[in-house]
């Protein structure tokens, strides 16, 4: 979609959470570019607390005040939101079974870790708004903007006045019966360093693989039938993974079966991603199986009903990335 949003997902089993960092997404703003040409490099898997700068430190000292356990680890957190979603037999031995999508660093504090991240607000964002603090402090050491660009842009939230472009403003164009002008986010944007890998959360197979070239579309994009075994019996669910790199439909053309944990691709730049300023993946589920490579990341009010039930809330593969 238009402003670029970003990404979450859970960290290590062993830590027991999701981890992901803050990035979020502008609109195509030329000069925001700048902030990350000079780190590019992806952070280190483990970041000592020491490492951050004061900004970060609050940002996650805030975070962890406010949950007083881990959002992964709290089952009576997560219950509810797979109960929504019961018809389709997801618990949570499945959902700590998943791989993450996109792996993100941790902080280590005193011998415990903790997932870095910034859970994105874009109800009143626009396309001219860079949504990253980029004082100097936040460049003052490696880490700089490359620990910034993990964030989480959330599902079913309405964003008014971000989408300006073509491909969500016409009304009579239709993506698989969905059309009118297209404001709310169906999916999770799971935001990284341009090259992070993608990784698939479950077994399956590539269904569809293609390059939507429209400026704020999905650029280059996959759709994977993913399948997992409940109670002997397969369980059937597709994802789509959005914004990728020129390399990923190399990865995984049209046919590839994935394993668990396999990487698919990558995250893509500005020119390969369907124009969006800070990279990310848009992660999308789908109760029905797409006939092409596409999925309407964005639908309109009238439609918002429907899209939340044929396209479920992501946080049921990804975990409890916020509340």
């Amino acid at each position: 979609m238009i402003f670029l949003t970003l990404a979450g997902v859970k960290i290590s089993h062993a830590v027991g959470i999701v981890g992901v960092v803050g990035i979020v997404i502008a609109a195509v703003v030329p000069k925001a570019r700048t902030v990350y040409q000079s780190c590019t490099a992806p952070p280190p898997l483990i970041v000592a607390w020491e490492d951050l700068t004061t900004l970060q430190r609050d940002e996650l000292q805030t975070r962890l005040e406010y949950d007083s356990q881990s959002l992964w680890s709290s089952k009576e957190v997560l219950r509810p939101l797979l109960e929504d979603y019961k018809e389709l037999r997801i618990t949570l031995a499945d959902v700590e079974s998943f791989h993450p999508v996109v792996v993100f660093p941790q902080v280590r504090k005193k011998n415990q870790y903790y997932p870095y991240y910034q859970v994105l607000n874009l109800t009143t964002a626009s396309p001219k708004d860079n949504f990253i603090a980029v004082g100097p402090e936040v460049m003052e050491n490696e880490y700089c903007a490359a620990l910034n660009a993990y964030a989480v842009g959330k599902y079913n939230e309405l964003r008014r006045n971000l989408y300006d472009e073509e491909v969500f403003r016409n009304t009579d164009h239709q993506i698989q019966g969905y059309s009118g002008a297209r404001i709310i986010h169906v999916g999770i944007d799971l935001g990284g360093p341009v090259g992070t890998p993608v990784y698939a959360f479950s077994d399956g197979k590539v269904l569809h693989a293609g390059y939507n070239p429209s400026r704020g579309d999905y650029g280059n994009v996959i759709v994977v039938e993913h399948h997992w075994t409940v109670k002997k019996e397969l369980q059937v669910l597709w994802a789509l993974y959005g914004h990728l790199s020129n390399s990923t439909i190399g990865q995984s053309p049209v046919g590839k079966v994935l394993h668990r944990g396999q990487i698919l691709g990558w995250i893509g730049d500005v020119h390969e991603n369907g124009g969006w300023l800070h990279p990310h993946v848009h992660f999308q589920l789908s109760i029905t199986p797409p006939i092409t490579h596409d999925l309407p990341g964005v639908v309109s009010m009238a439609d918002r009903d429907r899209a939340l039930r044929q396209y479920p809330d992501p946080r049921i593969i990804l975990g409890m990335l916020y509340r």
